[in-house]
């Protein structure tokens, strides 16, 4: 064959062609592949080993107390033990400490020395107070309404916030922590 001939022929120019057409596409296929999956990434992720992934969110959770205890004024995890301030058989009455003891009334109507008619006139509660209004070591005296009660004092430490992560899209890998879809997957 000589140059003439090789020119001249069609076929041999549109094989030439082809052969260029076929090498171009193959050239650009890894470039057009690799850009048309990365469109296929939802916004903020990034296509990975052929998964669009992004990093978690990351959100710290608030510190806590153990069961039992909750913070106090000064945020310290203090123990939620309460007991009464008043001593065995008395009850708490304002910042006192009554005698809980009831007995009927007299035939008169009238209620027994050391003791006064209740609310509803048909019995008569002990006027014997305590003086005596302690707590047990370790306790504080404190005034709830119209209670006197011992709070336990016992403080422990609190329990340090945790890192929580989650994913407003996609699964989440725990390990890796990161955010994963797959591609095309733009909900």
């Amino acid at each position: 064959m000589n140059s003439t001939t090789t020119t001249k022929n069609p076929l041999f120019f549109f094989s030439f062609l082809t052969l260029l057409l076929v090498t171009a596409t193959f050239a650009m296929t890894p470039v057009n592949a690799q850009q048309q999956q990365g469109k296929a990434c939802p916004d903020g992720f990034t296509l990975s080993k052929g998964k669009c992934v992004k990093p978690a969110e990351e959100t710290i959770a608030p510190a806590s107390c153990p069961s039992g205890y909750s913070f106090n004024e000064e945020n310290k995890c203090q123990s939620d033990e309460i007991i009464s301030a008043c001593p065995f058989r008395f009850i708490p009455e304002g910042d006192r400490c009554r005698l809980a003891e009831y007995t009927e009334l007299n035939p008169d109507g009238t209620c027994p020395a050391e003791y006064g008619l209740i609310e509803d006139g048909n019995r008569c509660q002990s006027l014997s107070y305590a003086d005596n209004r302690e707590c047990p070591e370790g306790f504080f005296l404190i005034v709830a309404g119209n209670n006197l009660l011992c709070r336990n004092g016992a403080t422990v430490d609190e329990i340090p916030g945790q890192t929580i992560y989650s994913c407003n899209q996609g699964t989440l890998n725990t390990e890796a922590k990161t955010c994963t879809v797959k591609p095309g997957n733009n909900r």
